[in-house]
């Protein structure tokens, strides 16, 4: 229903021109009163759907029924244009009658992209344009045009309504993987929010690390032990920063440890960001971490 009512009003504004353009081509071809009234029929219904989709965009009415009422409203822009071309194709030449076959084809090719969202919109409208217009042509004579017409309308018909259906299964298919995305994107953020407070809280220095030992994030006991600002670590390599150069060698090994075994666990003495030696219990653990950060 969003994006049905979401469309743009430049459909609209290209029925109007076509409309207009009609007029003038068969202007000497049908009765004025026959073609003020086709065109008349034209104007209404597709200013109808336009309003209508105006005032449904700030109606309170279900997703159902504002895509029910649009539906009407392109059922009721189809019938102005099948049933007056109905109407017209026995009594117009058949050259103007080819150019009306084309802007026919032009209509459901435009109605692919604007009824992308609603199949059901799509084929009724379709079937309501075509239907009364190849009865028209087979009213319009015998000939080797008209037999032409009336295999090429169906024919057209059926072969945009598949490819019709392939885009819109293509376009329903990319819809529900955005929308799955934004609900892992959320459930990610919620888990950051909850994890970022809970480490944020402890009463311990924690440090979060990626598996090159560079430094992601530090919580404020951490600051308040070792003296540092969490910009002045972020991305650095913590062994650096905080273990003493006799201690080097062991820390290596307690990464290697922990990359083994997944945790890493003994008493070791760090360097603070004055150049004190402190007396540390160290606790490391593997994370596994779905976002890759």
């Amino acid at each position: 229903a969003t994006r049905l009512l979401a469309e743009s009003p430049v459909p609209d504004a290209a029925h109007l021109v076509l409309a207009a353009l009609a007029a003038v081509l068969l202007w000497a071809a049908l009765p004025h009163s026959a073609l003020a009234g086709w065109v008349a029929a034209i104007v209404g219904a597709t200013l109808g759907r336009l309003l209508t989709r105006q005032q449904l965009r700030t109606s309170s009415k279900s997703p159902e029924t504002k895509v029910s009422l649009v539906r009407l409203t392109v059922v009721a822009v189809a019938l102005a244009w099948g049933v007056g071309a109905a109407r017209a194709a026995p009594i117009i030449p058949t050259d103007h009658l080819a150019i009306l076959l084309t802007v026919f084809a032009g209509l459901i090719a435009a109605a692919t992209v604007t009824l992308a969202a609603d199949a059901v919109g799509f084929y009724v409208y379709v079937s309501i344009l075509l239907l009364p217009f190849w009865f028209g042509i087979g009213a319009s004579g015998s000939g080797q045009f008209q037999i032409i017409a009336l295999i090429l309308v169906p024919l057209f018909g059926a072969t945009m309504s598949v490819l019709y259906r392939r885009s819109h299964e293509a376009s329903r298919d990319y819809l529900r993987a955005v929308k799955r995305l934004e609900v892992s994107e959320g459930d990610a953020r919620r888990e950051r929010s909850f994890l970022d407070a809970l480490l944020g809280g402890a009463p311990i220095a924690i440090a979060a690390l990626d598996k090159d030992s560079k430094v992601l994030g530090v919580n404020g006991a951490f600051e308040q032990l070792f003296g540092y600002q969490p910009f002045e670590v972020v991305g650095k390599n913590l062994s650096d920063l905080i273990v003493p150069g006799q201690a080097l060698a062991e820390a290596r090994e307690l990464e290697t440890q922990l990359r083994l075994t997944g945790r890493a666990d003994t008493e070791v003495d760090r360097r603070t960001r004055d150049g004190r030696l402190i007396p540390v219990r160290m606790s490391a653990a593997a994370v596994a971490d779905v976002a890759e950060r």
